[in-house]
């Protein structure tokens, strides 16, 4: 069997399934034609991007991590019983993962935890320190919200596989 940890650290396993990064320049004259302008938020989370939005995040006129943060404490006891003890947790768009701590100490016990996400160095930087910082399997894919993600259906309750 091969090594799953190598080259990517402490993480159990890493998959990359190449999300699609689109044609920037054909769906910015795109978007940006509309009376009503966009552009796909995909765009800004390459490693840079990542970066510049943990930045933002912590910022006092970005209220939503202090919010939702202040609502996880409030409600932890109830999150981690709804959930269970050995829940195996699988986060999309997991960025710099920050907020999955929160959940990991409601849980008291996490078998594994999947990290999903579109920045690749951004994906395998955060989900290796979860990795150093906790005794369970971790894993990363990087992958966009329109990719299917086919995850055995033993994937997590088979140890095995994580060793």
């Amino acid at each position: 069997m091969a090594d799953l940890k190598a080259p990517h650290g402490p993480l159990t396993y890493f998959l990359d399934l190449h999300p699609d990064i689109g044609d920037f320049r054909r769906d910015a004259i795109e978007g940006l034609s509309h009376a009503q302008k966009s552009l796909s938020p995909k765009y800004f989370y390459d490693a840079a991007g990542s970066q510049l939005f943990n930045q933002i995040t912590q910022l006092k006129e970005y209220y939503l991590p202090s919010t939702e943060h202040k609502i996880f404490t409030r409600y932890s006891d109830e999150i981690g019983a709804a959930i269970g003890e050995g829940a195996a947790v699988l986060e999309y768009g997991s960025g710099s993962s920050e907020k999955v701590d929160w959940l990991f100490d409601a849980l008291k016990t996490t078998t594994a935890y999947v990290a999903v996400d579109i920045s690749k160095d951004h994906l395998i930087a955060s989900s290796s320190a979860i990795a150093n910082a906790n005794a369970f399997p971790v894993a990363a894919i990087c992958a966009d919200f329109h990719t299917p993600i086919n995850l055995p259906q033993d994937y997590f309750s088979n140890r095995q596989q994580w060793l």
